[in-house]
């Protein structure tokens, strides 16, 4: 949004009006999408920005100012159902609650009275309560969003392993093919795949971070049935290659290595895609414990 949207949404401002507004005060935890993307997934602390907040005639500038520039958002009054002052222990916060959403900063408790003298010297209406608000900063708030490529990659293990599913996992040569989509095995394998990347889609769309646990048990999963429907067909080639063996030394015959590959392509694509989705889920898990722990120690 430029300058002059920005004015042309809530009114342009006369001479002097900039003094009513919080500079510097508050720290912006969620609720603005525009925000979210243009800070992709680093706090206001680590590209060394502050939020301005400036009370226009028709509502609220909100500004993310970094040295000379600044990113800016409208709010306007009519938009905002409810403003909410939270003072707590350590933190206090400030909620802006509109229909769809909770636009929330946080500052510093030593701050409160000068948040509440702004909101009173704009005659802005508040409610004054104290609330138990547990906000992950955008540091933490979507791990997928925040480093997507393993969302890409469990999308794409996901897709490999629903195009197994429909490719031979058994064959003998032309004579017999059976496809995983055949098999009770191949049929939860192609579900798993389906439900694991329909979550990952969901995630990147909305930019949220939900279910996330079920990459790395659908990816186990997939993991130990291929590996065992692999190894049941190596014994069964094995057994194959004995019988054929036993046949030839009754006839009078020599016993020979038959190398037979009863093992279908759809099989190792299995593999594959079951190996992918389980290490971008785990890598994922791991991502998400280390930023609780951060959480945490905050």
């Amino acid at each position: 949004m430029t300058k002059e949207e920005l004015n042309e949404k809530l009114g342009k401002n006369g001479f002097l009006a900039d003094n009513q507004s919080l500079s510097g005060i508050l720290t912006y935890e969620n609720g603005i999408s525009s925000f979210d993307e243009y800070l992709n997934g680093k706090t206001l602390k680590e590209i060394n920005a502050v939020i301005h907040l400036t009370k226009h005639p028709k509502g609220f500038a909100i500004k993310i100012v970094k040295n000379f520039s600044s990113f800016l958002f409208a709010l306007e009054f009519s938009e905002i159902n409810k403003t909410v002052v939270s003072e707590n222990t350590e933190t206090s916060h400030l909620i802006f609650e509109t229909k769809n959403q909770k636009i929330i900063f946080s500052f510093k408790k030593n701050y409160f009275l000068e948040v509440e003298e702004f909101l009173n010297e704009i005659n802005h209406k508040y409610d004054k309560q104290n609330l138990n608000i547990e906000i992950k900063t955008n540091l933490n708030q979507t791990i997928l969003n925040n480093n997507p490529v393993n969302a890409y990659v469990v999308i794409v293990s996901s897709l490999i392993i629903v195009i197994g599913s429909f490719m031979p996992w058994v064959k003998v040569g032309i004579l017999f093919q059976q496809k995983g989509i055949d098999t009770s095995e191949g049929a939860i394998v192609l579900v798993l795949a389906i439900i694991s990347g329909a979550v990952a889609v969901f995630n990147l769309s909305k930019k949220e971070n939900k279910n996330t646990w079920i990459f790395t048990i659908s990816g186990l999963i997939c993991a130990l049935i291929s590996y065992f429907y692999y190894s049941e067909i190596n014994n069964k080639t094995s057994a194959v290659e004995t019988g054929i063996n036993k046949l030839s030394s009754a006839v009078g015959g020599t016993e020979k290595s038959l190398n037979i590959d009863l093992i279908g392509p759809g099989l190792y694509i299995i593999i594959l895609g079951s190996i992918g989705l389980l290490i971008s889920g785990l890598i994922i898990f791991k991502q998400e414990n280390k930023n609780d722990i951060g959480n945490k120690e905050e």
